[in-house]
């Protein structure tokens, strides 16, 4: 997992760390800037159906936790101030495995999304 130290400076430091540390394959990927899943997908040669967005936040108690949301849904940050006390950088995405990121993590789901439809991830 070798990965250019200018960006292990990133605010992605702390995930890229704890993914090599839980031996969670990933590969780290620069884009230019987003703000929507859409066009994080596109930027990612990705098609959008097929994309979750992970907002990374760092809390207020100093946990850092992750967000996952469908790609067209949208944080409601009310939702995610009320959970996690507090609610990221829009240039870098991460690529994990998804079950071993998850078997690393002991992920805990939550409905975070505007949207109160079925969320991909819980089908």
């Amino acid at each position: 997992m070798a990965v250019e130290l200018r960006t292990i400076a990133g605010p992605h430091a702390g995930l890229i760390d704890w993914l090599a540390g839980h031996r969670v394959e990933y590969e780290l990927r620069e884009h230019p800037e987003t703000y929507t899943a859409e066009a994080t997908a596109r930027a990612e040669h990705t098609d959008p159906r097929r994309f979750a967005k992970v907002v990374g936040v760092a809390a207020a108690d100093g946990r850092h936790v992750l967000l996952v949301v469908d790609a067209p849904d949208h944080v409601d940050l009310a939702k995610a101030r009320r959970l996690l006390g507090t609610a990221g950088t829009h240039h870098f995405t991460v690529h994990v495995d998804r079950q071993s990121w998850e078997r690393a993590s002991g992920v805990a789901w939550a409905d975070l999304a505007q949207d109160d439809g079925q969320p991909a991830w819980s089908r």
